[in-house]
């Protein structure tokens, strides 16, 4: 019933109607807000209907004490790739609050954003490794519960069952494995390399660009440092359109491949040239500059964009500045 609230809630939010979904969500029940995804939920909720009524400080306050109350839940799980996936199957409060700290646009909060959303792209890049077992303990032990629960599923070969004293004794042991193989994966997981280098960081250097580019609801985001500064140019366009692009250029590449011609040579460059132009002035991208080092930090979410081949007057991107 209290999902269904919380929906409800977030109908009249979607359609501007935010006194409606105020009075919806303080009419929740006070035992639905001691409920953890429930109260994560709500109170994201909130803090887009402070948002939303211009009251930031106040959004941003909500949020941070959202954000430590998933990581104080968060510390309890047993491994640093439970803890990371954990993080990013529950990111909408940590981008809203990212948002939030742009819009206020702060010194201080441009720096705490990029931090979030330096953490949240080392969590996505640690998600995509999961850890692997050491000398086979764990898949061999699940391999052994399997047997046992696949024993107990057939009641034991096909011309003799199991009595109640084989049956019980069996369950025993199941219960057994399994406290085994926890343990087993946990030992294993607290070992990994993803839970070694999950406090890792990158090298900040004075003489590097670094761009955050991110989904944000519909539109396209960015987020750029150069030395101690940090520029926010805000959103770069509508992921629809991104969208749209990224079409083009992949159905004007296939003409290339599959004809050769001149004619869809010049169609491809075209778009690919109207992409640059989308994303590279807005990012503050100096192509002169090739000195300078280039370090793109993209959202898995995006659509795939060939970021090294967008031209500039010195022909690629990845050909003029050192890009990573």
């Amino acid at each position: 019933a209290w999902q269904c609230q919380l929906l409800r809630s977030e109908v009249a939010l979607a359609k501007g109607s935010t006194a409606r979904a105020r009075a919806i969500l303080d009419d929740l029940p006070r035992a639905m807000r001691r409920h953890p995804w429930g109260r994560v939920t709500s109170d994201t909720l909130r803090a887009r209907l402070d948002l939303e009524t211009g009251d930031t400080t106040k959004g941003i306050r909500r949020l941070r004490s959202l954000t430590a109350h998933l990581t104080a839940l968060r510390s309890g799980l047993p491994g640093g790739w439970l803890r990371t996936t954990f993080l990013l199957d529950r990111i909408d409060p940590y981008l809203l609050l990212v948002d939030a700290l742009l819009s206020r646009g702060r010194p201080a909060d441009r720096r705490e954003a990029e931090g979030l959303l330096d953490d949240l792209a080392l969590r996505r890049f640690l998600s995509s490794k999961p850890p692997r077992t050491r000398r086979g303990q764990t898949a061999k032990l699940r391999r052994r519960l399997e047997q046992l629960y696949d024993r107990l599923a057939d009641g034991g070969t096909t011309t003799r069952g199991l009595n109640p004293v084989q049956r019980v004794s069996l369950l025993g042991a199941v219960r057994t494995l399994e406290r085994q193989v926890a343990d087993a994966w946990r030992r294993e997981e607290r070992g990994s390399a993803a839970e070694r280098s999950s406090s890792a960081r990158a090298d900040v250097r004075a003489d590097t660009d670094y761009v955050h580019v991110w989904q944000s609801g519909t539109i396209v985001r960015a987020l750029r440092r150069r030395g101690s500064e940090i520029h926010d140019p805000g959103g770069l366009l509508s992921l629809e359109t991104l969208r749209k692009h990224c079409l083009e250029l992949q159905f004007h590449a296939h003409r290339v491949r599959a004809t050769g011609s001149s004619g869809a040579r010049r169609a491809f460059e075209r778009r690919m040239t109207r992409l640059a132009a989308a994303l590279l002035p807005a990012l503050g991208l100096d192509p002169q500059d090739s000195a300078r080092p280039l370090r793109l930090v993209l959202d898995g979410r995006l659509p795939d964009v060939p970021w090294e081949l967008l031209p500039t007057p010195d022909g690629p991107l990845a050909a003029v500045v050192g890009m990573a």
